[in-house]
């Protein structure tokens, strides 16, 4: 069976799941750049920012491949052929307070997403609570759910201990949009300012930098809290090594890879009380009542001030990202392609 797999831009999805895939099958990942994967690749370079001439490569690859596989239902648009498509939504799409080009993106993702599963193409998402969404906001009941997997240079088998004579230093890794709730962040660090010592990360971009550095700023939080735009992924790992604890604040969030990451670092995680970050994190996370800045400050400084429960929490996170393989999602997107493929 031949594959054509369409690149998403989370590089650790697309590292993850094609070698894992390409270990049974024969698969081609077509992308706008080159990456470090064991695959054959088909780059198509983005011409000013834009995805169209890799979209428009597909209706001519797609003629000569047993399956597509796209991340993007927009691409379906490309494709003559439904038979032997199969899209993996990453979430549930929505225009709820957006607009300009934005909402116009989310728009075409929804239309497509929705025409492509009323004539029968097979829909994946990545979670249970992404399933759910999906069914209840768009009326699209996927085929099923599959969760990632993690690359072995996010995982660790050496537990975490809380160290008196270091700084503990808490991440946050996100982009900083609305969504993302990063303020909750923020208000439970100014909180925790007048009780203990500690430094943060916030490792992203987006449109609220200069709002989270204006807070930072206003609340004289400069030699506590640092803004990181990028970060390469190779590296990523030696962060969160590094850190002490990993904080995800958005409440809605559909998977949550670097809530997967920092477990399988062996980092203690607090997550909102719902939503996909929930789910992933399961029972080896610590919650907190989604937006409540109060509650998130005071999960974070019992776990830091009690050293057999931060131990405790570093042990459960290892466990439960071994959960998580691209190994088990790539065997269960096969049986997708066989029903697909016949």
């Amino acid at each position: 069976m031949k594959i054509l797999f369409s690149g998403h831009s989370i590089e650790h999805y697309n590292l993850g799941l094609v070698n894992a895939l390409s270990k049974m099958l024969n698969v081609y990942i077509v992308h706008n750049r080159h990456i470090d994967i064991q695959t054959r690749q088909i780059i198509i370079p983005r011409i000013r920012r834009s995805d169209i001439p890799r979209n428009l490569s597909l209706i001519i690859l797609s003629k000569i491949f047993d399956i597509v596989h796209i991340n993007n239902a927009q691409q379906s648009a490309f494709l003559k052929s439904d038979d032997k498509l199969i899209i993996t939504e990453h979430g549930c799409p929505s225009t709820k307070g957006l607009s300009g080009s934005t909402y116009k993106f989310y728009n075409k993702e929804i239309e497509r997403l929705i025409e492509a599963y009323e004539k029968g193409v097979k829909i994946i998402t990545i979670s249970k609570y992404s399933a759910e969404k999906l069914r209840e906001e768009l009326g699209v009941k996927v085929y099923a759910y599959i969760y990632h997997g993690l690359i072995e240079s996010f995982r660790t088998q050496k537990f975490k201990e809380l160290k008196n004579e270091t700084t503990p230093l808490i991440l946050w890794v996100s982009r900083f949009v609305k969504a993302k709730e990063p303020f909750v962040f923020l208000k439970s660090l100014k909180l925790l300012a007048t009780k203990i010592d500690f430094k943060a990360y916030m490792i992203g971009n987006g449109p609220l930098q200069r709002n989270i550095q204006h807070f930072i700023s206003k609340y004289e939080l400069n030699k506590n809290i640092f803004i990181i735009n990028s970060i390469p992924f190779k590296e990523m790992p030696s962060i969160y090594n590094s850190a002490s604890l990993f904080i995800h604040t958005n409440r809605q969030e559909h998977f949550g890879f670097s809530i997967l990451e920092a477990m399988g670092m062996g980092l203690p995680v607090i997550v909102p009380n719902s939503g996909g970050a929930q789910e992933i994190a399961n029972d080896a996370g610590i919650t907190f009542e989604p937006g409540d800045h109060k509650d998130l400050a005071e999960k974070i400084l019992e776990i830091l001030t009690d050293p057999e429960r931060y131990y405790k929490y570093s042990r459960k996170s290892i466990e439960r990202a071994k959960f998580f393989s691209w190994e088990k999602a790539a065997k269960e997107y096969l049986e997708v392609y066989k029903k697909v493929g016949g």
